[in-house]
């Protein structure tokens, strides 16, 4: 894992030595990517500048640092992730190139070089961004992997292309024109993230899943898709295959992938939250370790919000070395100060924190964890695609009218006393938060149409918080509407919600430590083998999603540690707005400062806090997605 940076011009004047020192700063922006190794590579006549920082994970000697040139010097590379299928593709390559050293960039770069750039895409299974500048044809490739887990970001500012593995980097060149991309930050307010191909500056972007940019001497742009989410109409023909040999194939794919995912030359741990997807990873990691694994989990004081337990007992059941952090153990004002820096544009995930605070105590024994990521999106683990389809046959069976009201009765609950139910029961009769779900769903009822439902089930604030109201719109997100609800909306997360939130949260909460996230579940060979073969039914049954996730785990663990609800990642944000966080929260988005700016409504913001505060509505989504834009700016655009 690594961080890369670099720029083509076509009509810039500076000398060689002013270039030189601009990759470099760029690049060192980048240690915290990877604190191993360095490098640039450059051609002053071409005006092609490459930069690296190396995570050593595969081949620790110098001989795979980067940038890397072809044996027959017609590529250079630099290149950020694994290929996990590196090895058979060595193989495959064994008879036609003598290789000097062990990496996979060694392997990706000379079967591009072998079968051409199109083509050795559609070889390679792994997490990866990476830029290829061709020497003979004086062309430069932009290219990500099929789900989007590692960034790249690209601009053109005024006949200067440049890219790199974050913002920061790309910010710091001297051309570069800070202008805020208005559109992208509404979308950010709603969603709490900003959606592909578009990032919180204008003319600059995300290279999007399964694409790559090719960018060619005349400075002509041009996208190209190698792969997209595949369709999730199951073929008729393979219904009369039996449910046992589906589960089969199923189990093998996840084993080939979690061992594929086990190749590393340095410590390798698992992120283990004792749910189903984080348990399957680590069962099996342990399965085909030959000595215990590592195991890591983070506890919460409130009730409702801690998993530790659970994780703890799937661990004893594991037999593995199981680790337990608290976030009572961090100063939570000094994390949140340094978000700003590593989501270096608004991002408003919350368990951004305990995902930085467990990636900095992995970091000091393992340099590489096993993760759950994907389970939910792939084999339907979200709460809201059971919901979904409930809300969908209420709105469908009951008049506007009638539902209407009800929407009135519910949104005039108090959800602070609703979510005391928490404290009081099990998570059992009353899920987490369950005050706060519960006005959603008021919300959601008076929707007419699966598309709407979606929309209020995702979005994070109806409110419009920009002074200028013009900016304010609803995103068309090309809702499958052929489509039975809670599959449309898994095939929505899985190209909006996936790339543009969780894969960020884990990026850059990891990477902020150098250390290396692998996700097993988000192989593309189980995307499509779950949407060829799994019917609803074997997604979604009784209520719960992950059918046959569930079946296969319960070969390793106890099935009363299988069937309990879903918690997810979540901290008590209103909580802590109310106390820990409170005077940071005050002192970002004061009214006097708000106002001074003149970007956000200073009225509504202080409003939302108020009756935050004042205990009247739990606002916490909306004043963190306000929070981590203020931080944003206030480092960045000052």
């Amino acid at each position: 894992m690594c961080g890369i940076t670099g720029f083509y011009l076509f009509k810039n004047s500076y000398d060689h030595g002013f270039l030189i020192k601009q990759i470099k700063k760029m690049n060192e922006l980048l240690i915290h990517r990877g604190p191993d190794a360095k490098g640039i590579w450059s051609d002053y006549k071409d005006k092609i500048y490459l930069g690296h920082r190396r995570l050593s994970i595969i081949d620790l000697s110098s001989k795979a640092n980067q940038p890397m040139r072809s044996y027959n010097g017609r590529y250079v590379i630099i290149f950020n992730g694994e290929i996990y299928n590196f090895l058979e593709l060595k193989n495959l390559l064994k008879d036609v190139v003598k290789f000097k050293d062990n990496s996979d960039t060694r392997v990706l770069l000379e079967l591009i070089n072998y079968f051409g750039f199109s083509k050795a895409l559609k070889h390679i299974n792994g997490m990866f961004s990476f830029a290829l500048w061709d020497v003979k044809e004086k062309t430069l490739y932009l290219a990500i992997d099929r789900f989007g887990k590692k960034p790249l970001y690209w601009t053109d500012q005024n006949q200067d292309i440049l890219f790199s593995s974050e913002l920061k980097s790309i910010v710091s060149f001297y051309t570069f024109k800070k202008r805020i991309n208005y559109k992208a930050l509404s979308f950010f307010f709603k969603y709490s993230y900003i959606k592909a191909p578009q990032t919180i500056y204008e003319s600059t972007y995300k290279v999007e899943p399964g694409t790559f940019l090719k960018i060619d001497k005349k400075k002509k742009i041009t996208k190209h898709i190698y792969w997209s989410t595949p369709s999730n109409e199951v073929d008729s023909k393979l219904l009369k295959i039996p449910q046992d040999e589906i589960e089969t194939k199923l189990s093998d794919l996840v084993d080939d992938s979690v061992r594929s995912r086990m190749v590393s030359d340095v410590p390798l741990g698992v992120m283990l939250s004792g749910g189903i997807d984080s348990s399957l990873i680590a069962a099996i990691a342990q399965k085909f370790s030959k000595k215990k694994i590592d195991t890591f989990s983070i506890s919460f004081p409130q009730k409702g919000f801690d998993e530790s337990k659970f994780a703890k007992r799937v661990a004893k059941e594991l037999s593995t070395t199981h680790n337990t952090f608290s976030i009572d153990d961090y100063y939570l004002e000094d994390l949140v100060g340094r978000i700003s820096y590593h989501y270096d544009e608004p991002f408003a995930d919350s368990s951004q924190i305990p995902s930085m605070i467990i990636a900095k105590e992995l970091k000091k024994k393992v340099t590489v964890a096993l993760t759950g990521d994907g389970g939910d999106e792939i084999f339907g683990g979200y709460s809201r695609y059971v919901w979904g389809g409930k809300i969908s046959k209420f709105c469908n069976f009951f008049p506007l009218n009638f539902r209407k009201t009800l929407s009135k009765l519910i949104l005039n609950l108090p959800s602070n006393k609703l979510n005391l139910l928490n404290k009081l029961f099990p998570i059992d009769f009353f899920p987490s938060q369950f005050g706060d779900r519960l006005k959603k769903i008021g919300k959601i009822i008076i929707c007419e149409n699966n598309f709407d439902i979606y929309q209020k089930l995702v979005i994070q604030s109806d409110k419009n918080f920009l002074k200028n109201k013009t900016f304010y719109e609803i995103e068309n997100f090309d809702f499958p509407v052929n489509l039975e609800i809670s599959e449309a909306m898994q095939r929505m997360d899985i190209t909006n919600y996936l790339p543009g939130d969780i894969l960020v949260k884990i990026d850059r909460s990891s990477m902020a430590y150098g250390l290396e996230l692998r996700s097993p579940l988000l192989d593309y060979r189980l995307l499509e083998f779950s949407n060829k073969f799994l019917v609803k039914n074997n997604k979604i049954r009784n209520n719960k999603g992950k059918y046959l996730l569930r079946k296969i785990l319960s070969k390793y663990i106890p099935k009363d540690l299988i069937n309990r609800p879903k918690m997810g990642f979540a901290i008590p944000l209103a909580t802590f707005l109310r106390t820990n966080l409170e005077k940071w929260m005050l002192d970002v988005l004061s009214k006097k400062k708000i106002e001074k700016q003149g970007i956000l409504d200073g009225e509504l913001v202080s409003q939302t806090i108020e009756k935050h505060l004042s205990l009247n509505s739990n606002n916490h989504y909306e004043i963190w997605n306000l929070l981590m834009f203020q931080t944003w700016f206030d480092r960045w655009m000052k």
